[in-house]
């Protein structure tokens, strides 16, 4: 059976209201209601896997003066959702290295070319991963938007100072179902298939269109199959218009399904009226 996980944390907030500052989403933090109301709604829809409201954290790490609230707010963010779901529901977000540069990286991977980078990256998932393991009870996590063979070389070293942990690698594909950065997605996920830590893979805040061939190169992975993409081009919506009740494709969602997907949800615009419709369709 294949399972449902939510959608954008940027429309869920602002379908509640809250005045986005440029799509960050992790100062919603400081309103511990707001953030209930967002994870109920998920849960009200009967999502499988619910993420933190955590995945901006990393661009706060520079923020020195500010160390206190972001911490606070990160606590937030786990504990109001550890209130409401079961521990196997949720799934921490830890979001992409570049988070941390602030310049939309993540479509690019260009940060992993700069010099020297490897240590400040090893740090970045370090620092969060610590934040994890000492401000919440939440010991499986989603890294999410990876578009770089060096980050997940640098969570693998990572990873081995937290075996508590258990890890989805998820990540943005251009075309051909490469990582943006260019490597090919079926050689980076040999990096890992001896890493009993390693729970799932994934493909999120990706051009629906490269979904498949992102799928095909994941394989006979064992272990969950995520797929979550952006909301965004044509092709993820329904060409007949007048049925606003199937906004998702049916023929492409179960052609997801065949190539291995086991769990379907939304990175970038997905709502929550989008979560209903897709949960009628898997």
């Amino acid at each position: 059976m294949v399972k449902l996980m939510d959608g954008s944390m940027w429309s869920a907030l602002e379908h509640f209201g809250f005045n986005l500052e440029h799509h960050w989403t992790f100062g919603a933090n400081r309103d511990l209601e707001l953030l209930k109301k967002v994870y109920e709604k998920n849960l009200e829809i009967g999502v499988d896997y619910i993420t933190t409201n955590t995945y901006h954290f990393g661009s706060t790490l520079e923020e020195i003066s500010e160390r206190d609230k972001y911490e606070q707010y990160f606590e937030n963010a786990c504990h109001v959702l550890e209130q409401l779901a079961k521990p196997s529901k949720i799934l921490g977000s830890v979001g992409t290295f570049a988070t941390y540069f602030h310049d939309c990286s993540e479509y690019t991977g260009a940060f992993a070319d700069l010099p020297n980078i490897q240590p400040k990256c090893n740090q970045y998932f370090r620092t969060i991963f610590e934040k994890f393991q000492n401000l919440s009870k939440i010991r499986h996590l989603i890294i999410e938007t990876i578009s770089t063979r060096m980050e997940v070389l640098e969570i693998l070293k990572v990873l081995k100072d937290f075996p508590e942990f258990k890890i989805i690698f998820s990540f943005t594909l251009g075309k051909a179902g490469n990582l943006r950065h260019g490597e090919n997605l079926a050689e980076v996920l040999e990096d890992f298939k001896n890493c009993e830590q390693v729970i799932g893979v994934g493909i999120n805040c990706t051009d629906p269109s490269n979904i498949l061939e992102g799928l095909q190169k994941i394989g006979c992975f064992q272990g969950e199959i995520f797929v979550y993409p952006n909301i965004g081009d044509n092709s993820f919506l329904a060409s007949d218009k007048n049925h606003a009740e199937f906004v998702y494709d049916r023929d492409l969602v179960q052609s997801w399904i065949l190539a291995g997907a086991t769990v379907i949800g939304g990175c970038c615009g997905v709502k929550f009226k989008h979560l209903e419709q897709l949960k009628n369709l898997i």
